[in-house]
């Protein structure tokens, strides 16, 4: 929700991430510019970071324990 003012106002709505093909078809739907931009990010931002943490997670498991147990101890 934050965002979505910044980005309207400085780019216009495009910022030529992915999330700009959300703004356009809510464009092509008929909303305003900033209802799109609101709802291009209630829209991706779950999906977002819900990968975010997987591939995270999956990083954090393939790393090897004593490199891990390394930077825990500094």
């Amino acid at each position: 929700m934050i965002s979505a003012p910044v980005v309207v106002y400085l780019f216009g709505g495009v910022t030529g991430s992915g999330s700009a093909l959300i703004v356009a078809y809510f464009l092509k739907t008929g909303q305003q510019l900033m209802n799109a931009a609101l709802l291009s990010g209630f829209t991706a931002e779950p999906i977002d970071k819900t990968l975010q943490v997987l591939i995270a997670a999956l990083l954090y498991r393939a790393t090897p324990k004593d490199f891990i147990a390394l930077l825990q101890a500094k």
